[in-house]
This record gives C-alpha cells, structure tokens and sequence, in this order.
C-alpha cells in the first residue's frame, strides 16, 4: 500500500515510541470515543481530553486513507472505502480490533512525541476521534465507551472540505446501490441521485455532511452528549467544564491555553483568515464569517437538504444550532 520509503520510516520510528514508551493497563473510569465529522474542532477536544493525566488519544483509528499496514490488517477495506454498513464478519474484526486497543495489546495512531503534554508514559484511559465512524457507533456504545457527538455548522464545514481539496463522499453511498437502498428512503435515494447528477458544490457537501452525520441526528435528540464547534469557540471555559464533568478528568492549566491555539488540524487546513482568527481570539469573525460569503440562493439550496434530515441541529441560516437559539429564546 505504502511506497513512500520515509513515510514508511517515520510511521515505523512513531509506532516503536508509542509501543515501547507507553505502558496502557484498563482503569475503572469509560474510555472516550469522539464522533462526527471532518472539520469540526474534534482534535481539539481530542488534544484536550488527551491531555489529562492518564487518558491516552488515538487519532483517527477507523480512517483508512492513513491507515497504516498494521491497521489494516485488523479493519480490511470495506465497500466505499467507509464503515457504514459492516456485515458479521467485518463487524467482528472491529470489535476485536477495539478490544485490543482498548487493552493496551495494540497501539494505534497515539501521541509519540514524549516530551508533550499528551504523551502519557503510564495510562489508564483511552480516547479516540473519528470523522469516518459515525456508523459505528453502536459497536462503540456496545463496547462501553463513553460516546461524545461534535458538530459544526454544515455549510462553513462544507467550505472547509471543498477549499482543502477533499471530496464530498456521495459517491461512497452512491456506487453501491444495495447498501444505499438498505440505508435511504426512496426519497432520498433519489435525492442523491440529482444532487450527484447536478447539483451546486454546496449541495453536494451538505449532502455528504447529512449522510455522514444521519446516524447521530437521531442520538443528538435523545440525549447523547455533543459538542458544537461554535459553542467551543464562543465559551471555551465553559466547554473545559463540560467536558471535565462529562469525561471525569481533571482539568489542567494547559487546556485552557490550547483553546487559543491552532490544533494540529488547523495548520496548512484554514485559509489565513480563518488560522488568524483563531490566533488573535475573535471568535465572533472564526464562526459568523462564512455567512457574508454565500448567497442567499445557496443558503436556501443547503436548507432544502437539511430539511430531509429530521434532528439535524442546524439550520443553514443561523451560525449557531438550533439548540443555542432555543435556549436563547427560552431565557
């Protein structure tokens, strides 16, 4: 799969420091399994939650486009290129694979540069981010982690993906009719069929950003906890304190000052407008921007979409989702 020499070199030179530094034993406390999708603030919250005492991260163990031959000889390559559907068998490799991770047996995608705040010599917790897992989330609440949705606002997002070069991924559910029909209406189906055939690159990311994120609508309205990216960029002290109560961690001085940092993510990802936003701490212009960006014909193009996704928490129209402006409105 790899043949780039010295990437093969510098995956092997992070795995034998993570494998050989890192002693992982199962504490008492859940471990953590963050899920959404790309663009959303999840290596932040990673970085942070990694970086209390004895909570190991893991990066992206589900992501097969950098996985490494390690990986993929525990997940295999599902149809599309994603976990959305798996059957029995794939399903048992996964929950071995997690098994193993959450045991110490097998180091994925950890934190190797020792001399950071987020490496952990000893640990007794784990975490893990994923964009590529929403579907998986039962097998995760099945193995007992303690699941954590994050969102952000489906259009900025969408201008994110399509300005890095990365693709909408309707063709993950489109090219492969029989998993498309057991997973979509009708109406649907035929929804993304016109929006793949014809539609605006708006139309087509928030689509993608819909059936990524379908399966959690329904977990975000019955409670699961969840993150908004718009809530840790306007009240970060007040998302540290909800994720120390939700996650059981303590809080330590560096977490606050990451909030005023750019993530690992963030580098090369953000056009210098957004990266400088995030620097000087004008929250206001890092999520209301994009709205003076886009026509008012794209905003009601995304809403239409939306509109086929009940629980989805955004409206296209407002930067915040619509659960901020609920209570807003209560108050």
């Amino acid at each position: 799969m790899w043949t780039d020499t010295s990437l093969l070199l510098r995956q092997s030179l992070r795995q034998g420091i993570a494998e050989t530094l890192n002693t992982h034993k199962p504490g008492s406390k859940s471990d953590i399994a963050l899920i959404g999708s790309r663009r959303s603030g999840s290596t932040l919250l990673m970085q942070v939650i990694g970086h209390a005492p004895g909570v190991k991260s893991s990066d992206q163990p589900f992501a097969l486009t950098t996985a490494t031959n390690a990986q993929m000889q525990h997940l295999g390559w599902p149809p599309g290129g994603m976990f959305i559907a798996p059957d029995e068998q794939t399903t048992a490799k996964l929950q071995t694979y997690v098994r193993k991770m959450r045991q110490g047996e097998i180091h994925v995608r950890e934190p190797w540069r020792f001399w950071k705040g987020d490496f952990h010599f000893r640990s007794d917790r784990l975490v893990l981010k994923t964009t590529d897992a929403s579907y998986l989330k039962p097998l995760l609440d099945e193995a007992g982690f303690l699941t954590i949705l994050y969102f952000r606002h489906p259009v900025p997002q969408s201008i994110s993906c399509a300005r890095n070069g990365w693709g909408h991924k309707l063709d993950q559910f489109a090219s492969h009719r029989p998993l498309c029909e057991r997973l979509l209406a009708p109406e649907l189906r035929d929804l993304l069929d016109r929006i793949l055939a014809e539609g605006t690159q708006i139309e087509q990311y928030v689509l993608g950003w819909c059936l990524e994120n379908m399966p959690l609508f329904a977990a975000f309205q019955g409670g699961t906890p969840t993150i908004f990216y718009e809530d840790m960029v306007l009240d970060p002290d007040g998302t540290i304190a909800r994720l120390v109560e939700l996650c059981d961690i303590a809080p330590t001085p560096k977490m606050r000052a990451m909030f005023g940092n750019a993530s690992n993510s963030v580098r090369g990802l953000s056009d210098r407008e957004g990266a400088d936003a995030i620097r000087s701490g004008d929250v206001q212009a890092l999520i209301g921007r994009w709205r003076g960006k886009v026509e008012e014909a794209d905003i009601a193009r995304a809403q239409a979409i939306l509109d086929h996704f009940p629980g989805c928490p955004y409206r296209a129209s407002d930067i915040r989702p619509v659960s901020a402006l609920a209570g807003e409105a209560a108050a």
